[in-house]
């Protein structure tokens, strides 16, 4: 006796009828690319995510460092003017009150000043500031992150800091003009600052015990 639904049953689909059926599924073909344009945006969106957090970070990071050191010194440099000022012409004067501190500038701060703005500009060039330009008074700290952008501290209106140049073994005003300090490369740094006397302008600055490779003007020093 024929077995008819059996024979019916258990027929088997060829192979190459599978293969036409799933290369000819167009459900296969659009979910896969949606699922990986879904797995790119997400990613995307992770990553970018996590870079601006960084960023935010570091630029708390930076401004911590640097608002702690800088307040520091700037408690210090107002008690400073309380102290006695050595005589810049008397090459016997006793040395001012003086303090010495430990600098501590991150990787992300481009310069740190003292006394003046090197880039009054917002150029990113420390060197195009026209020769002469007066851009502070002296009684002001700079410094610049390349995430958090310019700052500017000011202090009190009696501190006038000044660069200083060493001759001799004793330090002076440097070159005869009266520039500010910039320091523009990250690192440690030992800063020195001194109370001097200058009795010919009968004028007291806080001298830094510093030469930079850059003339930052405060104001013309008349020799005269």
């Amino acid at each position: 006796m024929i077995s008819i639904g059996k024979n019916i049953y258990d027929r088997k689909i060829p192979e190459n009828k599978k293969m036409t059926s799933f290369i000819h599924d167009d459900r296969a073909i659009m979910e896969i690319p949606l699922r990986l344009l879904v797995y790119i945006i997400l990613t995307a969106a992770i990553v970018a995510i996590a870079a601006a957090g960084m960023k935010y970070l570091e630029q708390g990071r930076t401004a911590d460092i640097m608002e702690k050191q800088i307040g520091e010194m700037k408690v210090t440099l107002k008690l400073m003017q309380s102290g006695s000022s050595r005589n810049l012409i008397d090459t016997t004067a006793p040395t001012g009150n003086i303090r010495t501190y430990k600098l501590t500038i991150p990787d992300d701060v481009e310069f740190l000043s003292f006394g003046v703005d090197p880039d009054p500009e917002n150029d990113h060039n420390l060197t195009n500031t026209p020769h002469g330009m007066l851009t502070e008074n002296g009684n002001v700290i700079y410094y610049r992150s390349r995430t958090g952008g310019k700052a500017r501290i000011p202090l009190e209106s009696s501190i006038e800091l000044r660069e200083g140049l060493l001759e001799n073994g004793r330090w002076f005003l440097d070159n005869g003009m009266q520039y500010g300090v910039v320091l523009h490369d990250p690192g440690d740094y030992m800063i020195t600052f001194e109370l001097v006397y200058d009795p010919v302008l009968k004028e007291r600055y806080t001298l830094i015990h510093l030469t930079d490779d850059l003339n930052a003007y405060i104001d013309p020093y008349d020799t005269a």
